[in-house]
């Protein structure tokens, strides 16, 4: 049993399930970042390989950060969930970073559709960015 991704094209309004969003990986750490299907919750995945201090940011425009973590050098493994339900519409700006390296993705909260089938808000995340 995976956990699935909903992906969601912001400009088409298309709906798709699929794998997590690409890991970057890199010697300091990785980082994967999955949308929760039907949620407007995030999950964060970070394996710590060299024992880094690193910090996990969520930024709006010019509200500048809305929720910040710090992950302490003793912890390898880091996995969490933020949950967007009180967060109002808009994209946002979550990463993960050390002294030397930053990963970082768009995250949309789009408004509710009138499909049926679709939840009330919806949770998109931007892999090129």
């Amino acid at each position: 049993m995976g956990i699935y991704v909903l992906l969601v094209s912001y400009w088409l309004g298309n709906i798709a399930v699929g794998s997590p969003t690409q890991s970057i990986i890199d010697t300091t750490f990785t980082a994967s970042f999955y949308a929760l299907p039907n949620t407007t919750k995030v999950r964060i995945i970070v394996s710590n390989k060299f024992n880094q201090r690193l910090k996990v940011e969520l930024q709006q425009g010019i509200q500048g950060v809305i929720y910040q973590e710090v992950i302490g050098k003793r912890i390898q493994q880091y996995n969490t969930v933020l949950n967007l339900e009180d967060l109002p519409f808009g994209a946002y700006h979550l990463s993960v970073s050390c002294e030397h390296q930053t990963i970082r993705r768009t995250l949309y909260l789009d408004p509710p559709y009138t499909r049926p089938y679709v939840p009330t808000r919806i949770l998109s995340i931007d892999n090129n960015s």
